[in-house]
């Protein structure tokens, strides 16, 4: 994985009916690196529906290559900036069964860990 910018290369696919991943999809886009690099899906990556199982993964527009659940994570935490980048640059830093744990379990519960973690509308 380069470092070098890709314009509009990558394109991220999330659970749209996540609020965590939803959520966690607003403060990614805000970075402006992440703008010019990625462009966002919430329908799974080509006929990937199986594979796909309402998680996260970005598709190398150029090669077709697709990275899945923690390995595209790792790709998106490259181009983001200010904390969420340092954790993110962390979690790189981790052996590869462990990300994959920690990613797993996020992603089991994350419907009611977001119950936690997501802000609330106030303007009801």
């Amino acid at each position: 994985m380069s470092n070098k910018k890709l314009y509009k290369n990558f394109e991220i696919h999330y659970d749209g009916t996540c609020p965590l991943c939803n959520n966690f999809m607003n403060s990614v886009s805000k970075s402006k690196q992440v703008k010019d690099t990625f462009s966002f899906s919430t329908k799974p990556p080509y006929n990937n529906t199986e594979k796909f199982k309402k998680g996260i993964a970005v598709v190398n527009k150029n090669t077709g290559e697709i990275l899945w659940k923690d390995e595209a994570l790792l790709i998106i935490g490259e181009n983001l900036d200010g904390w969420r980048g340092i954790l993110m640059k962390v979690f790189g830093l981790l052996p590869r069964f462990m990300r994959r744990i920690i990613y797993n379990c996020i992603s089991i519960n994350r419907h009611f860990l977001s119950k936690f973690i997501t802000r609330k509308d106030t303007n009801n």
